[in-house]
């Protein structure tokens, strides 16, 4: 179930996963090392590249944009109730009493989406092994961003995470074994 349909001019295989993991990589540090508007611009400056070089699938896409809206709203509920804080949190004049978590972040989710395409394609094929490794690498990436700045997490955060990740990706399994 690989959405990648590589024209003449896109990369395939191993060598777009390889690219797609680095691209992920640079912008997760540029995100929670900068933690603001430059950061929007170099994941914005990944997710072309990834446009570039690896896909041009609408479908493709189209789930990279839901899963990256979920995830943020995900993260949203999460700051929103006190559990994760961000230096660079704005508000909206409409929505006062509510904080957002900052746009780095959305861009960030739209960048992991990407690699669940394609570099991480063959973990989402078995959703015990997907599991097992969200259940650890979910938490361990927001308790380094918090360790580098990004993020002020609460003490509960991490095993609200080990729960969290697991379902959604257990149900971004099913939801794309269905397609």
């Amino acid at each position: 179930m690989h959405l990648l349909r590589p024209t003449e001019t896109q990369m395939s295989g191993w060598k777009a996963n390889v690219f797609n993991a680095l691209v992920f990589q640079l912008g997760w540090f540029a995100a929670v090392f900068l933690h603001n508007q430059l950061a929007v611009l170099i994941l914005g400056f990944g997710l072309l590249l990834h446009w570039i070089f690896i896909s041009h699938d609408k479908q493709e896409w189209i789930i990279i944009f839901l899963f990256g809206a979920i995830g943020y709203c995900h993260d949203f509920i999460l700051t929103a109730l006190g559990y994760m804080q961000f230096q660079t949190n704005s508000t909206s004049s409409y929505l006062s009493s509510l904080t957002f978590p900052p746009t780095w972040l959305f861009f960030l989710w739209l960048l992991f989406a990407t690699t669940l395409l394609h570099s991480f394609n063959a973990l989402v094929k078995r959703p015990f092994l997907l599991c097992s490794l969200v259940l650890i690498a979910g938490p361990a990436n927001y308790l380094a961003g918090a360790k580098l700045g990004a993020v002020v997490l609460s003490p509960p955060m991490p095993w609200l995470l080990s729960v969290s990740w697991p379902i959604g990706f257990l149900l971004l399994h099913y939801y794309l074994k269905r397609r």
